[in-house]
């Protein structure tokens, strides 16, 4: 029977069963019910107040581990799945986080609206995420300069232009659009936060990142547009990356990826996206181990020739030839 434990404001999971199967003669196990749904509660001591933002430490241990779990799962949606998601689908992704949190745990307890609130304001949080993990390395990466000669600017708005013509920025090369979605900048930038360390989304919801989701790479392109965008007047005017602002563009980029790059051949691109997550989590996930083999390549050239004069139809190949060595 599966546990839970809180320890460190953390869930642990542990199996007391030491069975390896029901035997012949065993009754047959019982029937697993379903834990009996408890009403959350706040932390000792806790008071809410107005005005001040609910947080999952208002909660005691157990259900703020579970809100931690559900924020984190919704965080991975909305890179790995939709990144601007409607109000509808917020509401019913929260809940869907939630009640997997509860399930893996084996526990049951009431989302209420506050506690949905927690979940649904992942969503701007990890597109910041993102955003931040361009913006430092964005000027010095494509060659942008700071000053207030005309020089500077002129050269500065040629190179947003160039950028922002045809989504050039997201290319290996952006000046011959070759290598698509390969810009080193992207590939740098998921190590800044979604594969960050070994708990990171991109390594603890594997499915949902491997191969690599349309949905990342809309984004990616996305706060690479608007990042090109800050310096189009040749000098470097800060936006805020809102979904007012970027959800036109997003949904611009994630067409294009599907419609025009992965259904151009969808077997070579899911390799790509699939060679693209393996270097993200390298040295993050272990390694697959060497197969190990006790045939070397001059046994199985004998084992070539052995079995081209075998037909396997029968069972008494072997033992015809043995009769024949014997009469001779």
């Amino acid at each position: 029977m599966s546990f839970v434990s809180v320890l460190s404001g953390s869930l642990r999971y542990s199996d007391s069963s030491s069975s390896i199967g029901p035997s012949a003669s065993s009754d047959p196990p019982p029937k697993r019910t379903k834990p009996k749904v408890k009403d959350p509660q706040f932390r000792e001591g806790f008071v809410p107040k107005s005005g001040v933002k609910p947080a999952v430490g208002d909660y005691e241990p157990i259900v703020e581990a579970l809100l931690i779990r559900a924020c984190a799962e919704y965080s991975a949606r909305i890179v790995a799945l939709k990144g601007f998601p409607d109000p509808t689908l917020q509401l019913q992704s929260a809940e869907e986080c939630y009640n997997n949190a509860c399930l893996s745990a084996n526990v049951r307890y009431k989302l209420t609206p506050r506690m949905t609130k927690i979940i649904t304001k992942r969503g701007s949080h990890i597109r910041g995420k993102i955003v931040e993990g361009f913006r430092p390395v964005f000027a010095g990466h494509y060659g942008f300069k700071r000053g207030t000669s005309k020089a500077i600017i002129a050269a500065n708005k040629l190179k947003s232009e160039a950028l922002l013509r045809k989504a050039a920025f997201h290319y290996k090369d952006p000046a011959t659009r070759s290598g698509y979605a390969e810009n080193s900048i992207i590939t740098d930038a998921r190590h800044s936060y979604i594969f960050k360390n070994k708990k990171s989304l991109g390594v603890t919801f594997e499915s949902y990142f491997n191969p690599i989701p349309a949905a990342y790479l809309a984004l990616d392109f996305t706060v690479l547009q608007s990042l090109a965008q800050e310096w189009s007047t040749g000098v470097h005017v800060p936006a805020s990356f809102t979904e007012k602002d970027m959800l036109k563009a997003y949904q611009t980029h994630l067409t294009d990826i599907n419609e025009k790059w992965i259904d151009l051949n969808p077997e070579v691109t899911e390799k790509l996206r699939r060679k693209w997550y393996k270097r993200a989590t390298q040295g993050l996930v272990p390694a697959e181990p060497e197969q190990s083999t006790n045939i070397d390549e001059e046994d199985q050239n004998a084992l070539r020739l052995e079995l081209e004069g075998r037909t396997g139809d029968t069972d008494t190949e072997n033992e015809d030839e043995n009769e024949d060595n014997m009469a001779a």
